[in-house]
């Protein structure tokens, strides 16, 4: 037996036992998804389980989405891609867009400090920094050997705040259809003038559908882990759909500010275009503004 159609045999079984008849909407997972996603690992080692329904069960560790995104991106750095995009995103039209509290800060100074962020910030609306890197108990004292990451999250207490944010940057509009960047300038005390890309998320970005009339078939859907920041789910399931055709709905997964957290999934609408995925595994994404290989597994 070929392992092709040892693939298909597990999938087969896999989709006959998630059931979404007792969900009001397609695009919600099943209440079994977590228990059947810890027996699957084992039945495949390797496997990665969804990471966004056990984050939601954390909200007080606001790091535990960066370990399980972590997780992905380190798969994905130690495996050879199997197929490639390469092309310019689709353009982003929001029209009073609504967006999450959080936003991504990427290039900070690396003298900065938690209390400095807030300085530079709280003129904006009251908020708060996940900093990935720090020690929560002491975020302006990283332990030995752990010094912070060069980049941050900022979590205001509303959206106003992330507007004023956003009218507060420059952005790049040299090149639209690649959705121009925010750019914030910001100083420490040993650097000045310093621009930082700051990322924000527009909610509707989370989840696409090709055809709304079309119920979606669990059994045909992949985990995609390792996803980059700037990619929404039009554009991941565009992607998908140009390697292997067939993509009916693409979803990004968030945590509870509804940011995404680097993982997300896809459903095809036929099993060949669904197993091409599967076992491709690993996809490389070239665009002008970034290269990232990402992961799909089974669902």
């Amino acid at each position: 037996m070929s392992n092709m159609q040892k693939d298909s045999m597990r999938l087969s079984s896999l989709g006959s036992r998630l059931d979404y008849q007792d969900h009001g909407s397609p695009l919600t997972p099943p209440p079994s998804a977590t228990s059947s996603a810890t027996a699957l690992s084992r039945r495949w080692p390797g496997a990665s389980i969804w990471p966004s329904l056990d984050l939601l069960e954390t909200p007080d560790d606001p790091f535990s989405i960066e370990r399980e995104a972590r997780l992905h991106r380190q798969a994905a750095a130690v495996n050879e891609a199997t197929f490639t995009w390469s092309g310019q995103l689709p353009p982003r039209n929001n029209k009073n867009p609504l967006y999450s509290y959080k936003v991504f800060l990427g290039g900070v100074p690396w003298d900065i400090t938690e209390a400095g962020l807030i300085n530079t910030f709280s003129g904006y609306g009251p908020l708060s920094v996940e900093w990935p890197g720090k020690d929560g108990k002491h975020p302006r004292c990283p332990p030995k050997g752990n010094m912070p990451k060069g980049y941050v999250y900022l979590v205001f207490e509303n959206e106003k705040s992330v507007r004023a944010l956003l009218q507060a940057c420059t952005q790049d509009l040299l090149h639209p259809e690649e959705n121009g960047e925010y750019y914030f300038k910001m100083s420490s005390r040993r650097m000045r003038c310093k621009d930082v890309q700051v990322i924000p998320w527009v909610i509707s970005d989370s989840n696409y559908v090709r055809c709304p009339s079309q119920r979606l078939d669990p059994s045909k859907t992949v985990f995609v882990g390792a996803l980059h920041g700037m990619l929404n789910a039009e554009a991941l399931a565009s992607i998908m759909n140009d390697l292997f055709g067939g993509v009916m709905y693409a979803g990004i997964d968030t945590d509870k500010h509804k940011y995404p957290i680097g993982s997300g999934r896809v459903t095809f609408n036929n099993q060949r275009s669904y197993l091409k995925a599967v076992c491709a595994a690993f996809v490389e994404i070239k665009t002008p503004k970034f290269t990232k290989k990402v992961r799909a597994v089974w669902f």
